[in-house]
Formats: C-alpha cells, sequence, structure tokens
C-alpha cells in the first residue's frame, strides 16, 4: 500500500514527446512575437502622436480651451435668450461672492486712472506741437542771424 501512495505524490507529470514540446515552444514563440508587434505598433503611435503635438504652437492648449469656452459662452447666451433671461445676470447668479468680489477686485486693479492717462497724453500731444512750432536753431541759422544783426548794427547811425 505504501508503494501506491508513493507513485501518486512522487508521480511526475506524464513525459511530452519532442512534437509536443516543440508545439508549446512555438506557441509561446507567437504570443510572444504578437505582444512584440502590438507593443511596436502602440509605440509608432504614441511617437507618432507626439510628433503632433511637438509641431503645435505652443500656446495651441490655451487657444483650444479658450475657443471652447467661446462656443460654450455662445450656446448659453442662446439658451438664456430663448427662455427671455438676460445672460449676464444667470451668469452672475451661477457666480459665489466670493469668486465675484475676487473679479471686482481684479478689475479695479487693471483700470486705469483717467485722469492721469489723459493728462499724459495731452502734455505728450502740446510738446509734439511745440517741437513743430519752434524754429530749431542749426549752426547755419545762427550764423545767418548773426551776421544780420551784425548789418543791422553796423548800419544803424548812432
Amino acid at each position: 500500500m505504501s508503494s501506491s501512495t508513493e507513485d501518486t505524490t512522487t508521480a511526475a507529470p506524464k513525459e511530452m514527446t519532442f512534437a509536443e514540446k516543440q508545439a508549446e515552444r512555438m506557441k509561446r514563440l507567437r504570443s510572444l512575437h504578437t505582444a512584440r508587434n502590438e507593443a511596436r505598433t502602440h509605440n509608432h503611435q504614441e511617437v507618432v502622436a507626439e510628433e503632433a503635438r511637438n509641431k503645435l504652437p505652443p500656446n495651441y492648449e490655451a487657444k483650444r480651451r479658450q475657443a471652447e469656452w467661446l462656443v460654450d459662452d455662445q450656446k448659453k447666451r442662446e439658451e438664456a435668450e430663448k427662455e427671455g433671461k438676460s445672460y449676464d445676470r444667470v451668469k452672475l447668479l451661477n457666480i459665489s461672492a466670493a469668486e465675484a468680489e475676487r473679479l471686482d477686485r481684479k478689475k479695479k486693479k487693471r483700470t486705469p486712472i483717467k485722469a492721469f492717462r489723459h493728462t499724459s497724453k495731452q502734455q505728450s500731444a502740446s510738446t509734439i506741437d511745440l517741437l513743430r512750432t519752434c524754429q530749431l536753431w542749426t549752426w547755419k541759422n545762427m550764423k545767418s542771424r548773426r551776421n544780420n544783426m551784425a548789418t543791422r548794427f553796423m548800419a544803424d547811425p548812432m
């Protein structure tokens, strides 16, 4: 009895013939080959996609997001118009108070004081007008004026 139990526990798996081993190897080889081909095609697709991304301008993503936002904004405007509502009011209703306050502070920071801007424009315009009207004194003009003054001085009797 002991010999029969030993046979079942120590019995090695059935020995495979050469043809079976060869078939098993070929099956593994084919699976490795297909896996390699799949990896190669996937890698090629990634390389092509990366080259396409590199050819795009650097700000492409920002422009794309902005274009999507504009299209979405236009759709929302049309929907609000169909419902007879003001889109600006609907938009403000969807913004939190903290966000609205932050946007307002940002807007105030960007807005320049118009009086100073106007004064500087006016000042630069008046400076340009003065330069146009003023006679530029060149050496030649000064020489001719000096000669004129000298002749008038000499001609004037005392």
